[in-house]
């Protein structure tokens, strides 16, 4: 008989957990929910959170942190320690491999500022706007000087990663090709200088 009552004891108990998880979900609600709702998020798309390129980068003027939770803050600084401004939002991991820095429903990206490529060249993090002018990239690899400081003007680099010695060529993920070098343009222009300073023969 005492055997009988544990056993339903044991069986009351086995049917309340469920109402039980239940109820501690429906108070610990998923954060990527309360993103998505905050920004506008669109179901299908995926936040990067715990992202392999998280981390603080700067690009000139510009700060950038892609934080662990899939959030990001973008600062402009033109001079002094405080930034003009702030602005936040969502990383999303896209499927051809680039990142999306997403402020707010129908937030429109239509220079491809707000699309980062990621590149790694060794242990160098990067993150190239997908309008950004490859070749002049490209060329500065072949020259020797690709900027690694971020003055670079169009790319973010991962604080701390410009001391990192590298060879070989960067990785671009995807579909995305680093053009050869190509002096082509620096040849015409300086064939146009000197026609100035000779004048007419």
């Amino acid at each position: 008989m005492r055997t009988t009552g544990v056993i339903i004891l044991h069986l009351i108990a086995l049917a309340m957990m469920p109402q039980f998880g239940c109820a501690t979900a429906a108070h610990n609600p998923d954060p990527h929910d309360q993103l998505r709702a905050k920004h506008g998020v669109p179901d299908h798309a995926v936040i990067a959170a715990n992202h392999r390129w998280a981390g603080e980068y700067g690009r000139a003027h510009n700060g950038l942190d892609f934080n662990a939770d899939g959030t990001y803050e973008l600062a402009f600084v033109m001079c002094g320690p405080e930034p003009l401004s702030v602005e936040r939002g969502v990383v999303l991991d896209q499927k051809d491999g680039t990142l999306r820095l997403w402020r707010e429903a129908g937030d429109l990206d239509p220079q491809g500022i707000r699309t980062l490529v990621p590149v790694a060249w060794g242990k160098r993090r990067y993150l190239f706007p997908v309008g950004s002018d490859w070749q002049i990239f490209s060329n500065g690899i072949a020259l020797g000087f690709e900027q690694a400081h971020g003055q670079f003007s169009m790319m973010y680099i991962r604080r701390g990663d410009a001391t990192h010695a590298v060879s070989g060529m960067p990785t671009l993920p995807g579909t995305f090709n680093l053009p050869d070098p190509d002096f082509s343009h620096y040849q015409q222009n300086e064939d146009a200088s000197a026609a100035r300073d000779t004048g007419p023969v």
